[in-house]
């Protein structure tokens, strides 16, 4: 029952302002959520921006907090930062950086050299200097991301893609030799970064024509989007 709670508290805040607000007694500082008293004062801070997790802070500690009270995830400053829009970013003494998720879960695992790049409800994080790597807060969508370009409510993820071929040809005196090479197809994805989803795969081409985007996709076929980003066609 109180999992049941919980979830449908993340999907009514997660799409509304925060409904977290705080408490003090004595110098320290309570959690409230909805306005009914969830952690009693005892943090030096609460962070209360995020909708879905509240960041508390007691000396070098840093709790995260969910809207029923309980604790996810800890660490330690300045190795976690305040949770924003379904992640807060993490590293180690080893200089790793990864985020975590409003579950405590490891999304972006601990592996990267640089602090990810966050955009609404995605993160980017890059493996190499080629490389990119892209994750909502529910999972990992890619590791192939050759490059990634903001516009508007919009996140493209540029990619390419190297296929196989092989064949054997026929050479002098019947002699047969084994042939190979690679061809590459260029494309790229589009997500709305605001909301972490999926909105286009496979985008080759695309131009905007008043109050509408005309998508040509790999397959040759052909998607609009209205300015809500809806596909109508």
């Amino acid at each position: 029952m109180k999992k049941a709670l919980f979830l449908f508290l993340l999907t009514v805040c997660g799409h509304s302002f925060s409904q977290f607000s705080t408490t003090e007694k004595k110098g320290k500082i309570g959690l409230k959520f909805e306005d009914q008293l969830i952690v009693k004062p005892k943090f030096d801070s609460i962070n209360t921006k995020d909708a879905e997790i509240a960041t508390a802070y007691k000396k070098s500690k840093i709790i995260y907090i969910n809207p029923l009270g309980d604790k996810i995830a800890k660490g330690k400053i300045p190795f976690a930062a305040a949770f924003k829009d379904g992640f807060a970013i993490i590293s180690d003494k080893k200089g790793r950086y990864g985020a975590i998720n409003n579950k405590g879960t490891e999304r972006v695992p601990l592996i990267f050299e640089s602090a990810p790049q966050q955009y609404g409800r995605l993160m980017v994080a890059q493996r190499t200097y080629k490389t990119y790597h892209l994750y909502s807060p529910e999972k990992r969508i890619s590791v192939h991301i050759d490059s990634i370009e903001i516009k508007g409510e919009w996140l493209i993820a540029y990619e390419k893609k190297s296929v196989y071929h092989h064949y054997i040809k026929e050479g002098l005196f019947g002699k047969k030799k084994d042939q190979s090479y690679y061809s590459y197809d260029n494309y790229f994805n589009i997500y709305d970064f605001k909301k972490g989803v999926s909105i286009l795969d496979s985008v080759v081409h695309y131009y905007h024509d008043q109050n509408y985007t005309i998508h040509t996709l790999k397959d040759s076929s052909v998607s609009i989007l209205n300015d809500l980003n809806k596909i109508i066609t």
